[in-house]
């Protein structure tokens, strides 16, 4: 049994450790997880605080499994341990019941899981925390209170200064569609359905509704007699990779094959705007001189256009305002502003713009 003991500590502090490391490499992620919640809960007057509590969080989570690891307070530790997996466990078997949101984000967009897998899995965890509370007296330091308080202040400074670190630098192991090496083009095509999958149709006539698949639709069926009410795909729905990500002109235009088939193409996303460029550093400045003299197309991606003035304008010529949703802008671009290099949709380079140079560009002709 006490081998039990000390194989399930090593175990829950490890799964804590990793919960808390694999979103701490992304905590803008688990922001905008909590500000799904923050909607659905009708609180978003804590949106301005997610990111707060997501850096706190993850933080926590590793500095608690740290504390198990080396025996740190037995009792404070799995008291500590046990509030946080009543709360995650609360909010997986929401997300589990509801569907709302569909993932929990419980290990960040590096390991996606199922809401179900998440849910059972705190359920796992809040058996092994119970058993360890029961038998905590075996729980015994495996260093003395000096290392186990260097070992904790470590893991504090480590888990915070990591999250600091990819908040102005962008992911260290970056999970997300949008990938250097990878196309764009490609990222955005929707899967075929699976094998035995039917499309099926929903329309309404004289008030009732009729469903038939997309290959029997009635002799009789035309836009006057049929009303539209919804499509659905009888197998299981495979989403794109890359989901709305739609570039608009000033004038409403959809330019986005067109900015994806360029041959050279350098994309800044930024959702606040506001600020001056003239803040965006020495980088933005050599950038917008490259562009300027190799004559590549600059873009500035924005979901508020409006917010760029016309003075603005006029000091920046050489930028082409596009617009885009907030979401695929979030997703592409984790700091503000992010500067994307292009090849007819392939992702050559992606920084955050503060760390961009001439000399890590994949546009350099000197090289």
């Amino acid at each position: 049994m006490k081998l039990l003991i000390h194989l399930l500590r090593f175990l829950v502090g490890g799964l804590f450790i990793f919960s808390g490391l694999v979103k701490a490499n992304d905590p803008l992620g688990l922001t905008y997880k909590m500000e799904e919640f923050f909607e659905i809960w009708h609180t978003i007057w804590m949106i301005p605080f997610g990111t707060t509590l997501s850096v706190s969080m993850n933080a926590l989570e590793i500095v608690a499994g740290v504390a198990l690891w080396v025996g740190w307070k037995p009792k404070w530790t799995l008291g500590g341990l046990l509030v946080l997996i009543l709360f995650f466990t609360g909010l997986t078997g929401y997300t589990y019941y509801t569907g709302y949101p569909k993932t929990c984000g419980c290990f960040g967009d590096c390991l996606p899981i199922a809401a179900s897998v998440s849910f059972y899995k705190d359920v796992a965890l809040l058996f092994g925390i119970g058993l360890l509370i029961w038998k905590q007296a075996w729980i015994q330091p495996i260093f003395s209170n000096r290392y186990q308080r260097v070992c904790l202040l470590a893991a504090a400074i480590f888990s915070v200064g990591l999250e600091f670190y990819v908040l102005h630098h962008l992911p260290i192991v970056d999970c997300l569609p949008y990938q250097v090496g990878k196309s764009i083009i490609e990222q955005r095509k929707q899967p075929p359905p699976p094998s035995g999958s039917t499309v099926m149709f929903v329309y309404k006539k004289n008030g009732k509704e009729i469903e038939f698949a997309a290959d029997q639709f009635p002799l009789d069926f035309n836009a006057q007699t049929y009303q539209f009410v919804r499509r659905y795909d009888t197998g299981e729905i495979i989403q794109a990779p890359i989901q709305g990500f739609v570039l608009y002109g000033m004038g409403g235009t959809d330019t986005t094959d067109a900015v994806l088939e360029t041959d050279r193409v350098m994309m800044i996303f930024s959702e606040r705007i506001q600020d001056d460029p003239k803040n965006w550093g020495a980088s933005f400045n050599a950038l917008y001189q490259l562009a300027k003299s190799q004559k590549i197309p600059l873009l500035l991606i924005t979901n508020r256009p409006d917010l760029w003035t016309l003075e603005r304008k006029r000091s920046y010529p050489e930028i082409i305002l596009l617009s885009c949703d907030r979401t695929p802008i979030r997703t592409a671009a984790r700091v503000t502003p992010t500067l994307f290099e292009l090849k007819r949709g392939s992702i050559q380079g992606k920084w955050a713009l503060s760390d961009w140079s001439i000399e890590r560009s994949s546009f350099n002709t000197s090289r």
